[in-house]
């Protein structure tokens, strides 16, 4: 296992709270049993799709964390994912699935904060849940292997040759979104201030090279930073 960013040690708080989306109820009773199993998270809410989600949310404990099921084509969970970010910004989601380069890139690039395979073992899915509830991203060694520059894929090719920090990245994103952000939106979804959005904006611009948001956007998207 690697994490892609540490995140702070939470201490000995309450209980993470976790929502499972899977359309297999083995599936659901097995991370339940999984995540009690040490007493540091609990599943709070069980649902087979998307679509029954929002009727089932427990009214005395937010879901902290969101463990979703990968579902094909790759479309059906990124709309489900932009759904989930306007209506649960807060929410920590880890995608669980059969996964190839292609589906880790668009879901990392959906702001994932957890990315896993079908055959994930007990202790990383743990591991998972209170590294993306603390703040951080996870993901295992065959994740990091997919984004490898001995691969040779275009994306990754374009990480070597630039690097971006995770802000910087998560900015460059939301400024490419199609729903079309303000910086202030921005930030409110970052939880950092319109100036700090300007200035990840600005050093863009000058990592870029590039003086416009038009420019920025259009050389990101010819470097396979962003779809």
């Amino acid at each position: 296992m690697r994490c892609l960013a540490v995140a702070e040690h939470m201490g000995k708080n309450a209980p993470i709270t976790v929502g499972v989306v899977h359309e297999h109820h083995i599936v659901r009773a097995g991370v339940r049993d999984l995540l009690h199993a040490e007493d540091t998270a609990r599943l709070v809410l069980d649902v087979p799709n998307v679509e029954e989600l929002e009727a089932a949310l427990p009214s005395k404990a937010p879901v902290q964390v969101l463990v979703l099921q990968l579902m094909l084509p790759v479309r059906r969970t990124l709309d489900a994912i932009d759904v989930l970010r306007r209506l649960h910004a807060n929410w920590a989601i880890v995608v669980i699935g059969e996964l190839t380069d292609a589906i880790v890139h668009h879901v990392v690039c959906a702001q994932v904060r957890g990315v896993l395979p079908a055959c994930v073992e007990p202790g990383e899915l743990r591991q998972a849940v209170r590294a993306v509830a603390a703040g951080g991203m996870h993901a295992n060694a065959w994740l990091s292997n997919q984004f490898s520059p001995k691969r040779g894929s275009a994306a990754a090719q374009a990480r070597e040759g630039m690097k971006l920090t995770d802000r910087e990245y998560d900015v460059l994103r939301l400024m490419a979104h199609k729903a079309g952000y303000t910086y202030a939106v921005i930030g409110e979804k970052l939880d950092i201030t319109k100036r700090t959005v300007e200035t990840h904006r600005d050093a863009l611009y000058a990592k870029f090279d590039v003086n416009s948001k038009v420019g920025l956007l259009h050389e990101a998207r010819e470097r396979r930073y962003i779809e």
